[in-house]
């Protein structure tokens, strides 16, 4: 499955789309790959506070794949954040939580801007919307919507 996965982003970052969308089983196999590494100290803490966050953001993604029907949009530029996302027919896409590259330098809200704006023009027939956790997403959602 993850060679099936690795394949399909290939392919999307390959067309240089902006965004691409991946469903339940090519999500649980992406994240497996944006798993947090634990450093190899002999004691002490083996994560630094960035990677600690990024593991609770892991934790909280494999809870959020055991509903089927999430998914996710990830972005194919430098970036590749994932923005884990519930799909339905009925109330649209509602992301859920964003897991962002800690190595990126792009601000949240340029992120949920260009991510807002593509999925306008490619599924605007559905409503976009977002169920954040994490305070500092909420605070960027809002931001990029005020622009």
């Amino acid at each position: 499955m993850v060679a099936a996965c690795l394949f399909a982003v290939t392919t999307v970052l390959a067309w240089k789309a902006p965004f691409a969308v991946l469903g339940n089983e090519e999500t649980r196999s992406l994240i497996r790959v944006w798993a947090p590494q634990p450093l190899d100290v002999s004691s002490g803490s083996v994560f630094t506070s960035a990677s600690t966050d990024n593991m609770k953001r892991f934790v909280q993604a494999r809870l959020l794949l055991e509903d089927r029907s999430t998914g996710c949009f990830f972005s194919c530029d430098d970036s590749l954040t994932l923005f884990l996302c519930k799909f339905d027919d009925k109330k649209g896409h509602t992301i859920k939580l964003p897991l962002w590259n800690p190595a990126e330098a792009k601000p949240p809200t340029k992120m949920f801007k260009d991510l807002r704006s593509w999925h306008t023009d490619r599924l605007g027939h559905k409503r976009l919307t977002a169920a954040l956790a994490w305070p500092e997403d909420r605070e960027a959602w809002l931001e990029a919507f005020e622009a």
